[in-house]
């Protein structure tokens, strides 16, 4: 028992080395819990302030009524002979009137305040908790950067400053963190698993929706990748056809290598895109001292290049640096296009060189779309789609142009989200009624904050 415990104490030790490794990550630790302490005095401080105010306020109100009641109800301004009884009287009902909105109104909309900071508190514990997680890692660290923008607006907005006024959460925020809730703390439509020996035991056949969510994430998905397997197939038949009639290379990089060449592949590698691949390095180096390159090569070349030229990879760039960029796209654009011609490839190449473009300029917001499909909850994966008005007859036609050519069904997902907004309030219990509570009390509490700071 004795070696046992101390086993235990051997591995807590062990255990509080791993959180804070080396002397400046206890000091960042220790020091992020002392800021956090400070914050939760001082907003304690002035929601006391507040609460204070606003007694003194109720008072102030209530006294000044009664003094006006009694003078009139003396003066016999009411019309009744005993004016001080019915002052008297009416003093009465102004008590009850003001202690029951004082604490019906006032107090229960700060105790929602109060109840809403402690889900959030919960919902921050979950997506930092590993153990439980079932979402992708990108998806939950995009989950976590958007919580942690506004941690200090919620739970401590006494202390923001109002160079961080943007920080706080609008309305549409406050909502969206409701669906992250809904996503990591609710236990709605987590079905066991089924039992492979009873054909009848698989739960989430039965929950219309679920089926409605694998539905819409069916046809979406399918969409687009089917869309990029076009692209790709396109892509297969260059490499293909160009450079198996050539293998020493099609192209004539003699247009961009001298501009190629000075930049060393455009001089961002190793450090941001390529990560210190040395591989990369090395093949990116190898084409500076070739006069031919591959349709494959210049492919991949320009694709690096239009994600320098639209300012990603490095927010410190000029625009001069960037425009330069661009300029070599077009000259290995130019020289692809001339090699797709000899080889009969003009419409092909087309579309592909359209394709592509598309596919990039969306990219952020497929990679958006398919981070809300991935959803676990089917709640909270229809309510984030109602949130972005992405289920909208024209959604394919605004953020992928031509997605309906494969398989995109603009009035499927139309007609699930109307299905599946009826089925939630069906669904509705007294629980979700008093989270919508908390979400409005905290609504008009920031609101309030945003006017005063104003």
């Amino acid at each position: 028992m004795v070696l046992d415990s101390n086993k235990d104490s051997c591995s807590n030790t062990a255990d509080i080395g791993d959180v804070t490794q080396g002397p400046g990550e206890e000091i960042k630790y220790y020091s992020s819990q002392q800021e956090d302490r400070t914050k939760r005095f001082l907003q304690a401080a002035s929601d006391w302030q507040r609460r204070y105010l606003q007694g003194v306020e109720a008072r102030l109100i209530f006294w000044l009524g009664v003094i006006a009641i009694i003078v009139a109800a003396s003066s016999g301004m009411f019309g009744l002979s005993d004016g001080l009884l019915i002052g008297a009287v009416l003093v009465a009902l102004v008590v009850a009137g003001r202690t029951y909105f004082w604490t019906r109104l006032i107090r229960k909309r700060m105790d929602h305040v109060d109840r809403f900071r402690q889900r959030f508190r919960e919902l921050l514990d979950s997506v930092n908790d590993i153990r439980w997680q079932t979402q992708p890692e990108e998806t939950v660290r995009e989950d976590k950067a958007f919580l942690e923008k506004y941690t200090d607006s919620i739970l401590f907005p006494s202390t923001v400053s109002d160079a961080r006024s943007a920080e706080v959460p609008s309305d549409r925020e406050l909502a969206h963190i409701e669906t992250l809730y809904l996503e990591y703390r609710s236990w709605r439509h987590l079905h066991s698993w089924p039992d492979p020996n009873d054909p009848n035991s698989n739960t989430r056949l039965k929950c219309e929706l679920c089926m409605a969510a694998d539905r819409v994430k069916k046809n979406i998905e399918g969409a687009i990748s089917a869309y990029e397997a076009a692209i790709t197939s396109a892509r297969q038949e260059f490499v293909a056809r160009i450079d198996g009639a050539n293998p020493e290379g099609a192209l004539d990089a003699n247009t961009f290598l001298d501009e190629y060449s000075k930049r060393r592949a455009l001089y961002y590698v190793p450090e941001d895109l390529a990560d210190q691949d040395e591989k990369l390095l090395a093949w990116l180096n190898s084409l500076c001292d070739k006069q031919c390159w591959t349709f494959e090569d210049a492919d991949k070349i320009r694709d690096l290049c239009k994600i320098r030229a639209k300012g990603q990879s490095h927010w410190l760039e000029s625009y001069e640096q960037r425009d330069r960029f661009d300029h070599l796209v077009l000259k290995m654009t130019q020289e692809m296009t001339n090699a797709a011609n000899r080889f009969g490839l003009a419409d092909t190449w087309d579309w592909y060189d359209s394709a592509k473009h598309k596919l990039s300029v969306n990219d952020a917001a497929i990679k958006h779309i398919r981070r809300i499909l991935q959803r676990s909850n089917p709640g909270a994966m229809f309510r984030e789609l109602e949130e972005e008005s992405w289920h909208k007859p024209w959604w394919g036609d605004v953020i992928l142009p031509g997605l309906t050519k494969w398989g995109y069904d603009g009035g499927l997902l139309a007609k699930e989200c109307r299905k599946a907004r009826h089925r939630m309030l069906k669904e509705r219990d007294e629980a979700d009624r008093l989270r919508d509570g908390q979400l409005r009390a905290v609504q008009a509490f920031l609101r309030t904050e945003r006017r005063a700071s104003e």
